[in-house]
């Protein structure tokens, strides 16, 4: 029972945790026993309130200090620092620098006015190509040998970290945009105030060039944003609008036909995924103020009764070509003439925004050229287009352009050239329905126009692409059709040969789109122009039935498996222990060494009335069918392993009895008492027995069961008794262990609860909000432990056979889906699947 509750959840606004159909799969079974971990409530209901304390909320743009210099908060105070002594010792801070060392404004707009002045000087000695814009980089910056500036000696710098340059930290830093678009590792936040390593796509992160981006944050006030579960792409034609639009030519070749504004998903999807999918939506709301014509381009209404959007969706490989001169007659006959760029560390580079920039990033012009092309024909991806209805391959694009290339060269082949553009675009395939956008119920105010719901999923069990419109399936791209006839292109196929390595493997989803040219705005129009691009990455509902669509998959591999089994059976003729273990565990006829090894894993871990149980169910069950079924005598092994004395001290611990836990533990195992062992366990139970009784307290002093009337409480004790009994035992085990200064404190932690004044205020102590939150989970874990001790005491294995055989098979299946990349394993949740009683 969970004694600490949140605010009630509204059942129309919550996501999942973990998408529910990755359920299927050994990754999403990992995912959870992770979350099972922090909070087991939250991973069997696998749902999240928005409005839970747990669920990540984005930080407001106008949350982050505006003079802020870096996202690394110590290399952000160190240049703070560096800055202040530079601009002292300059004499720019005036005659008296200490009366402004407090105007942050000010000192940042100095910075602001010197910084080209600070980042051209010299850096003798430094290699500065070694900076990037990689967390990683950033945060071992304060590790890296140079030669920095001279330093002064004031009292409060730590010298270690002051020796580099000012030059160098603020080449470093400049992640002004990176700070702006950095996504959440998940929707979950744990207590420690870090996010949930959550291993697949929450949300979407720019690929665009640098011009571009400054000109979409600028212009059309680019956001993306995941306050409901779904990762959301917005423009608006607001007032900073109207005060670029038309001033720069240089950003207006944005609307050129060829350039697309793409996005990829912040994290990668490697083939043990099994299936991925998500969904997309696009509205656009079209105003006066652009007077109705909607920013994302689309087909012209008079000309075409279906309305088409300019946006492509797919996937994209991890690491793609920028050669642009790699497809016009290039000879590609292997793979080390292909140059490759990691969309990992690209997508971080392109979020440095210094035009300034002296370091040798990878944002070349070739860099920029290729990731403004549309998804499929940039090298290395495959994508559904909106506009035409048609899929591009872009691998089998580039070799229809070599080929045009070579018969072009030849007059006399000519007139081959002029086939039909289906014919020669080996890598456009038709999608045979119409992605459509449809204008909403007319609005003298807005033209709203609302695209269908799309669908895109990659299977990594037979290897395909399939799309879906309005939860319908109605197209799947096969691998056949995704391989390229030229094995030199390999790299870049979706499904490569050398499947089982990972970086060949992984893929990012991605998302590009053509803007309109809005160059007459109607200033007296308050409403602005909007585009809204809604993607669901799992985390809501979608239109799609996709877990039928796993279901099917993993049934099929379910009976292969079986088959498997039974031949492993047939097969086992050999007369080795071993073999013969193995033989008996695999045959569904013989389910004696079933039976015995439950029980002996309810003898380990001191279950006796489940024990008892058990034994008269198979004593029952052999009346019922008639058949003997094997019920082996257990007291040797219940006598030899002291199952009943375990029995004992746990029912003693789940009562709440721990003064007696503690005698009788003292008595019987003085040795796992010792506090020579690795946990003092008489010093666990008494500080167990601190959090009940402070738990007891917090119940009834802040109604943490949220009773509405005082019969409802069982506890007739008073709030000042439970408050006196907790402060005197907390006064008791500190004068105990006043010898040890860290148990000392964790009392002292524990003991902050008699402080609270109220209920919210319970999230500021996280010793006390985990006693509290998790109070039965560490019991059990208490139990757990001394269990544990006991048996290694009596020189037992710390588990049982049956544990030990489920976890071997678990190593078993995380190798084959995680190392070996072995399809008929992906989708395979072994837990639910196989082990449900």
């Amino acid at each position: 029972m969970n004694t600490f509750s949140e605010d009630k959840m509204d059942i129309s606004n919550f996501v999942y945790i973990i998408p529910p159909y990755l359920l299927n799969t050994y990754l999403g079974s990992r995912l959870q026993k992770e979350v099972a971990k922090e909070y087991p409530e939250l991973a069997l209901s696998n749902t999240l309130s928005v409005n839970s304390p747990k669920f990540f909320k984005e930080i407001k743009e106008n949350e982050i200090s505006s003079y802020q210099y870096s996202s690394h908060p110590e290399i952000n105070k160190l240049i703070r620092d560096k800055l202040v002594d530079k601009l002292s010792i300059t004499g720019v801070l005036g005659m008296d620098p200490q009366a402004n060392l407090s105007d942050e404004a000010y000192i940042h707009e100095l910075s602001e006015i010197f910084k080209n002045r600070f980042m051209s000087g010299s850096s003798e000695g430094a290699d500065s190509s070694e900076y990037t814009a990689s967390d990683k980089q950033i945060a071992s910056l304060l590790d890296s040998p140079t030669i920095g500036e001279v330093i002064l000696n004031f009292p409060d710098m730590d010298q270690d970290k002051a020796k580099f340059s000012l030059q160098e930290l603020l080449f470093a830093s400049r992640v002004d945009n990176y700070i702006k678009f950095k996504a959440p590792k998940s929707f979950l936040k744990l207590d420690d105030g870090s996010s949930f390593q959550y291993a697949l796509p929450l949300t979407w992160v720019p690929l665009t060039s640098r011009k571009y981006l400054s000109y979409l944050q600028k212009n059309l006030n680019l956001q993306i944003n995941n306050e409901d579960g779904c990762s959301r792409v917005k423009l608006s034609s607001g007032d900073n609008y109207h005060n670029y639009v038309g001033n720069d030519s240089h950003d207006e070749s944005i609307y050129n036909d060829a350039v697309y504004i793409n996005f990829i998903g912040d994290k990668p999807i490697h083939p043990y995924t099994g299936v991925f999918y998500y969904e997309i939506e696009v509205e656009q709301h079209c105003t006066q103020s652009t007077f109705f014509k909607s920013i994302l381009k689309i087909s012209d209404s008079l000309i075409s009764s279906n309305i088409s959007s300019s946006l492509s969706a797919g996937f994209v490989k991890k690491k793609i070509s920028c050669d642009t001169h790699s497809s016009e007659g290039a000879n590609l006959s292997t793979e080390t003439l292909i140059s490759k760029t990691d969309l990992d560390i690209l997508t971080k580079d392109l979020l440095i925004n210094d035009k300034e920039s002296t370091l040798n990033t990878l944002v070349t012009d070739e860099v920029n050229e290729v990731i403004c092309y549309k998804p499929g024909v940039i090298k290395g991806s495959y994508a559904f287009s909106f506009e035409d209805s048609c899929f591009y391959n872009s691998v089998k694009n580039s070799e229809s352009i070599q080929r045009l290339a070579l018969l072009n060269m030849n007059r006399r082949l000519s007139s081959l050239s002029r086939q039909t553009l289906e014919q020669l675009d080996s890598g456009k395939i038709s999608l045979d329905v119409p992605l459509q956008s449809n204008i909403q119920e007319p609005n003298p105010s807005a033209k709203v126009i609302k695209s269908d719901v799309v669908g895109f999923g990659i299977n990594f069990i037979d290897r395909s692409l399939f799309l879906t419109l309005n939860g319908v399936l109605v197209k799947v791209i096969s691998n056949e059709s995704l391989k390229a006839t030229n094995a030199a292109n390999n790299y870049f196929n979706l499904f490569p040969n050398d499947y089982y390595k990972s970086e060949n493997s992984a893929v990012y989803p991605i998302i590009g789109f053509n803007l309109n040219e809005l160059t007459k705005v109607n200033k007296q129009e308050s409403e602005p122009t909007t585009l809204d691009i809604k993607t669901n990455f799992g985390f809501q509902e979608f239109k799609f039935d996709i877990n039928n669509y796993v279901n099917k998959y993993q049934e099929a591999n379910e009976k292969f498996l079986s088959l498997s089994l039974l031949q492993k059976v047939d097969s086992n003729k050999t007369s080795n222990e071993v073999n013969e273990f193995e033989k008996a565990l695999l045959n569904p006829n013989d389910s004696s060494l079933t039976n015995d090894l439950i029980k002996g894993y309810l003898v380990h871990e001191g279950y006796l009335d489940t024990l008892s149980s058990f034994n008269k169910d198979l004593d029952s069950l052999s009346e019922e069918v008639g058949v003997s079924i094997s019920n082996k005598n257990t007291d040797s092994i219940l006598h030899t392993s002291q199952a009943s004395n375990r029995d004992t001290i746990r029912k003693y611990i789940l009562q709440n009895q721990y003064d007696l836990a503690i005698k009788f533990l003292k008595l019987t195992y003085p040795g796992v008492c010792s506090r020579g062992n690795d946990r003092d366990l008489i010093f666990e139970i008494k500080k167990t027995k601190l959090a009940y009784l402070l738990k007891n307290y917090l119940e009834l002093k802040f109604n943490l069961h949220n009773y509405e009337f005082d019969f409802e409480y069982k506890n007739p004790v008073t709030e000042e008794v439970l408050f006196n009994q907790a402060f005197s035992y907390s006064l008791e085990l500190q004068g105990e262990y006043a010898y040890d200064d860290n148990l000392t404190s964790e009392i002292q932690d524990l003991a902050a609860a008699l402080l609270l004044k109220n209920k919210n205020s319970i999230a500021s102590l996280p010793k006390v909000h985990d006693m509290v939150m998790h109070f039965f989970k560490n019991v059990k874990e208490l139990i757990d432990t001394i269990n544990s001790s006991i048996l290694k005491e009596l020189g037992f294995t710390k588990t049982s056979k049956l544990e030990t055989i489920i976890n071997n098979v678990n190593e078993r299946i995380s190798d084959l889906s995680l190392k070996y990349y072995d399809d008929k394993f992906f989708l395979m949740n072994l837990e639910r699947d196989h082990m449900n009683v």
